[in-house]
């Protein structure tokens, strides 16, 4: 019993001592951070696809020693008020590993918001350090303007 008794009144002195003790200042509230309205998305892509835009810097970046472009296709699906808008290219380049790999890192680079990359394969060409790279590339536009309703 007595070291109950000793312990209660331990605990008793701790307990005035916490009471009596000044309270730290208190940090004042964080108020939460106001964030903006996040940007529409689609508000910062192009009204059209830009494919000329696209297949031009293909050409610079071959003439400036980048992968040869053997081929480009490409496929349209045009925007609704729902949907973005799409255009699927499929291109072919030839060249070395870091020829091919600087081509692409250059042209996504030049287009961060709307130029995707779906899909590289890469396989031997007929030289020892020749690669063929088939890309699929997709260029995203703004959904179309919702029409007017008619008075």
């Amino acid at each position: 019993m007595a070291w109950n008794w000793q312990a209660h009144r331990s605990l008793g002195r701790i307990q005035a001592q916490l009471a009596a003790a000044p309270l730290p200042d208190a940090a004042p509230p964080v108020a939460p951070a106001v964030q903006d309205e996040p940007a529409d998305f689609a508000r910062s892509l192009p009204e059209t696809a830009a494919v000329d835009a696209v297949v031009r810097e293909l050409q610079r970046l071959q003439g400036a020693g980048g992968a040869a472009v053997v081929s480009v296709d490409a496929a349209q699906r045009l925007a609704t008020p729902a949907s973005l808008g799409r255009v699927e290219l499929a291109v072919q380049l030839r060249g070395d590993y870091a020829s091919i790999k600087s081509t692409l890192s250059a042209l996504l680079d030049r287009y961060p918001q709307w130029l995707l990359m779906q899909r590289l394969s890469l396989r031997r060409g007929g030289a020892p350090t020749q690669l063929e790279a088939s890309v699929a590339l997709t260029l995203l536009s703004r959904p179309a303007a919702v029409p007017a309703a008619g008075r």
